[in-house]
């Protein structure tokens, strides 16, 4: 009879299932032992040890008859972290006054092209998507600036692996006509500037952050935005695709300053609210009914902040929107074959 720890218990689970991603060894991980202080960095580890194995068994091959499993001491042993004091509001609204004139926008009117002719499309695309079984409430809602319906950004150990192909996947993604590395929400930007799509180089310091959370994985729509209660919330909740190429859901920050707007929810909110003053008037920025909240106290008013103006002319806008459509017009053709 065997008596192994979380290690055992999380290896085995990966040389069974090579195919579950870490955070589902982690889930099952915490269920099989709820008082286990257990980490997504220890899951790596495990990992990483499965890879020296070559994915081969230890011992014998057949396993033990008879398995208990039991915690590891060391797991139960209380973190050593020092309690560093965080920063206090006024520390964060200084933060917020220094960040605020280098935050890029694009010019309302790209996004407002953009947002026509989702309209026009909207109705053509969602019946493309449902008829290969994608939700297109996930990518399409009135008058919302998604660029690229049916892509979203991998999520979870196993999508990135093929993704980058290191792992073979005969199957599509779920909820998705395909996966991204950070490509398609800056190809707009690149049309912008350069008139071609985006080829891996963006402006030199500064990178692309969302406004708003586009994954299923720590999701902050429900504590985030207004209009999330009741049956609402599973629209906060779920994991709202689109966001992920919206054009008024995106913007350039210098690379220094993305954590603190990552982290920060006064902050993030403030360029929230920023981006609702811009397109607000002709998009929607987040599916019906949800809405950004407004400022807290009047510190945090956008008038009390500096702005730099909104960037782009819509010279190239004829050209990305035939890019676009040509793109997904490829998605469709390639997801019926595969499927097919």
């Amino acid at each position: 009879m065997a008596q192994l720890g979380i290690g055992e218990f999380c290896m085995s689970l990966m040389r069974q299932h090579p195919n579950m991603s870490n955070e589902q060894i982690l889930s099952q991980c915490r269920a099989r032992f709820p008082h286990a202080k257990t980490k997504m960095s220890s899951i790596y580890w495990y990992r990483n040890e499965i890879r020296k194995e070559g994915g081969s068994r230890r011992g014998d091959p057949a396993g033990p008859a008879e398995v208990i499993w039991t915690t590891n001491p060391l797991d139960d042993q209380p973190d050593a972290w020092p309690d560093w004091p965080a920063p206090s509001a006024g520390d964060v609204l200084q933060l917020a006054r220094t960040t605020a004139p280098y935050v890029r926008f694009l010019h309302p009117d790209i996004v407002r092209l953009l947002v026509q002719d989702n309209e026009r499309r909207r109705t053509s695309w969602a019946e493309r998507l449902q008829d290969v079984g994608i939700d297109p409430g996930f990518y399409l809602w009135p008058c919302g600036s998604c660029a690229f319906p049916g892509v979203r950004r991998y999520a979870g150990s196993t999508e990135i692996a093929a993704y980058r192909k290191r792992i073979d996947s005969a199957s599509q993604p779920e909820h998705a006509l395909r996966l991204d590395d950070n490509d398609f929400p800056k190809h707009l930007w690149s049309f912008t500037f350069r008139g071609r799509p985006f080829q891996k180089q963006g402006p030199s310091g500064y990178s692309l952050a969302h406004l708003a959370d586009h994954k299923i994985y720590k999701n902050r729509g429900r504590d985030e935005f207004d209009g999330a209660e009741g049956e609402a919330g599973a629209i906060a909740e779920r994991a709202n695709f689109g966001l992920y190429t919206s054009a008024s859901n995106t913007v350039f920050i210098p690379t220094g300053l993305i954590r603190p707007t990552d982290f920060a929810f006064p902050l993030r909110n403030l360029i929230q609210r920023r981006a609702a003053d811009l397109y607000g008037a002709f998009c929607n920025l987040l599916p019906p009914p949800l809405a950004i909240r407004p400022a807290e106290t009047d510190d945090w008013a956008l008038h009390r902040f500096d702005w730099s103006e909104p960037v782009g002319t819509s010279e190239h806008m004829a050209g990305f929107l035939d890019y676009r459509r040509r793109q997904v017009d490829l998605m469709f053709a390639t997801y019926r074959t595969v499927v097919a």
